[in-house]
């Protein structure tokens, strides 16, 4: 029956002629499955769910069709204190764990690794720290002196429904970029100061004029009272405000503006909402690089892991102006102003 193709109602919805239907679906709403009843759950990329996420999927295996139901899922590892490791370390889960010489398209176990497993491994290859760890060996590892690591996914990656509906005010930033990627944010702010990032953009090889015209597109949407921009490219910010788009250099002190975003961290005072970059780069996807803020904190690491005076140069494009809206949101800028002249009125 299923050689014959499905009959497909809609995009979420596909049935056979020998009566077994195959939905497709979200997790952003989970009320909405509340009533369903499944033999059979495949969660992809299950590092991106939460553990929340599971459980509510694990309560809706009620289906009588099968002999038994069961829940599913592929991922790629992460840090050692993820909940899929954690809960795979007890009888709750089970975790299979497979090399990519297990890859047909990769991996021929008579010739060795295909033309395209060549390829693909190369690209692996060639990244760095724990990003190279996990895909390229699939273990489960911490970078080493990472920054952020107050940051956790189960905390502070939320869904756009958990966004409080009162939303005070929107704050943007941007850090220039074109070999290296260009990334713009906006986050919304609630009323008691929490900060959701609700809008992304991370992009190589993009003109000032391709970002002048997103940043537009923000401004209609969300019409935020600034965007802290990154100081070293004056020239953007004067051609940004010449647009009439409120631009203005940031306050870019590193260690401060790193401090407080952590303590934002440990506090839960922001967060991120899933599924929110737009235009995502396909090129950097595929090399696997960062392509927005939650891929590129849990390799953001401090340059000597004693000192923990500076952050390593690389892949910061997104967590440069998250600093710059935090400290903005803050005042930090008025706070270095009054420890530097303490008898200064401001």
């Amino acid at each position: 029956m299923v050689l014959n193709g499905p009959k497909r109602p809609n995009r979420q919805v596909y049935l056979y002629d020998n009566g077994s239907q195959i939905n497709t679906g979200g997790i952003d709403k989970p009320g909405r499955i509340l009533s369903s009843e499944f033999d059979l759950v495949l969660c992809l990329q299950t590092e991106e769910f939460s553990e929340g996420d599971v459980e509510i999927l694990i309560t809706r295996l009620r289906g009588t069709a099968m002999p038994y139901r069961q829940l599913l899922g592929d991922c790629n590892p992460g840090p050692p204190q993820h909940w899929i490791k954690r809960r795979s370390s007890g009888p709750a889960m089970t975790l299979l764990n497979s090399r990519h010489e297990e890859n047909p398209l990769l991996y021929d176990n008579e010739n060795g690794w295909t033309e395209f497993g060549l390829d693909y491994i190369a690209k692996l290859d060639s990244l760095t720290g724990a990003r190279k760890e996990r895909l390229r060996f699939g273990r489960w590892v911490q970078s080493e002196g990472v920054v952020y690591e107050q940051y956790t996914e189960s905390r502070h990656l939320i869904y756009q429904v958990d966004v409080p509906q009162a939303i005070h005010r929107y704050v943007a930033g941007i850090d220039w970029g074109y070999r290296n990627p260009g990334a713009m944010g906006v986050f919304a702010v609630d009323w008691e100061g929490r900060m959701y990032l609700v809008a992304q953009l991370y992009r190589t090889g993009e003109t000032d004029d391709w970002w002048l015209e997103r940043a537009k597109e923000l401004y209609k949407e969300f019409k935020f009272e600034t965007l802290q921009c990154g100081a070293e490219q004056p020239a953007y910010i004067a051609k940004f405000r010449r647009a009439g788009l409120p631009a203005v250099a940031a306050f870019t002190d590193v260690l401060p503006g790193i401090t407080n975003v952590q303590q934002r961290f440990a506090e839960d005072r922001l967060f991120i909402v899933r599924d929110c970059l737009r235009y995502k780069d396909d090129t950097l996807s595929e090399s696997h690089a960062p392509t927005c803020l939650e891929e590129e904190i849990p390799g953001y690491v401090w340059a000597d892991k004693k000192a923990k005076d500076v952050p390593v140069k690389e892949n910061d494009h997104s967590v440069d102006y998250t600093r710059y809206i935090c400290a903005y949101v803050d005042r930090l800028s008025r706070k270095a102003r009054r420890k530097a002249q303490p008898g200064w009125v401001v």
